[in-house]
């Protein structure tokens, strides 16, 4: 099944709060796997009450000892999130330790390899690609700082950028558009936060990178997104919006894959995995963008298109002109 990565490139656009809304929410066929690989250190372990010793730390440890063989999901800890029963694959707290313990655990290789479910990867913030290396500090299993990131950015079948809808968030994407393609090339898409006055058709036209959808900022629904919390989740602004992403991008990466559905009962552990899986191809070759979120906010007076008839780009195309024919108001940063 396929490593679908989400991180961001500054600020705290809310990459932790979607990667959890994504693995509750994915399809029910399917076992799922959510890890914490952010370098920067981890939120998951107080945020879910989880034991911070069994998780990235535990992976990086039977790594180093060369007993990493017994699978991801053997350091995962069941919590259920939305009625939904995970496995939570937590990074240490500390910089420091994460630091350490992520690269160890992205050098293994375990999480490109894991294909007996659905891999879900919170990657947190990137470094900036001049900031990758750090020469004041040893280096974990032969990765260099922050170069992990990078490195599962080239072996996820999917990666999906989340940012604000914001021109300050928008900028920062748009500065690190080229080093972001020649990772993640053509599975590269924008996840965008609808908390700001422009659409998908002027981000994807703007940014030159089409968006898998909109989310809506919806605290009342991140509130849900607790250990054993009600299975209202999927009812709420952001559940309906999060489920409509999913539904999309599994079925597109699901024609990669042979998957055998799990079995009805739902597993006694995290490690317990039931599905067979035969790959059909290494990576993710392009996947097609989709109808986005149809957000509740009316859109401002400047926007002659709504969100939910916005056509999207292919990131091959060359940026259009933003000050082009569609009657369109440029985003502030791309104006002459």
């Amino acid at each position: 099944m396929p490593l679908v990565v989400l991180c961001s490139v500054t600020g705290a656009p809310g990459v932790t709060s979607a990667a959890l809304a994504v693995a509750a929410l994915w399809p029910a066929d399917q076992d799922v796997l959510l890890v914490e690989a952010d370098a920067s250190g981890g939120d998951l372990v107080p945020r879910l009450t989880l034991r911070p010793e069994h998780g990235i730390t535990s992976l990086a440890t039977a790594t180093r000892h060369g007993v990493a063989t017994a699978g991801l999901s053997t350091h995962a800890q069941p919590v259920r999130i939305g009625g939904r029963l995970i496995g939570v694959v937590a990074a240490p707290v500390g910089m420091r330790e994460a630091h350490s313990a992520v690269g160890a655990a992205v050098a293994s290789g375990v999480l490109a390899l894991t294909r007996d479910a659905a891999v879900i990867t919170d990657l947190g913030r990137l470094q900036a690609p001049d900031l990758r290396r750090d020469t004041t500090r040893p280096q974990a299993a032969g990765v260099e700082s922050g170069q992990s990131s990078w490195q599962l950015l080239r072996e996820a079948d999917l990666v999906l950028l989340v940012t604000a809808a914001r021109a300050d968030a928008l900028s920062h994407v748009d500065a690190l558009r080229e080093d972001l393609l020649s990772a993640a090339g053509s599975r590269l898409r924008l996840l965008v936060i609808d908390d700001g006055p422009y659409g998908a058709r002027e981000i994807a036209d703007a940014v030159a990178c089409p968006v898998a959808g909109m989310i809506p900022h919806d605290p009342r629904g991140v509130v849900l997104l607790r250990p054993n919390g009600p299975n209202t989740l999927v009812r709420t602004r952001l559940g309906r919006a999060v489920r409509q992403l999913v539904r999309g991008i599994s079925d597109d990466l699901a024609a990669k894959y042979v998957v055998q559905p799990t079995a009805a009962r739902e597993p006694q552990a995290a490690g317990a995995v039931v599905a067979s899986v035969a790959p059909q191809g290494s990576a993710l070759d392009a996947v097609p963008s989709h109808a986005p979120y149809a957000s509740p906010y009316p859109d401002p007076p400047v926007h002659s298109l709504p969100t939910a008839q916005a056509p999207f780009i292919p990131i091959s195309s060359a940026p259009p002109s933003v000050a082009g024919a569609t009657g369109e108001v440029p985003l502030m940063w791309k104006t002459p």
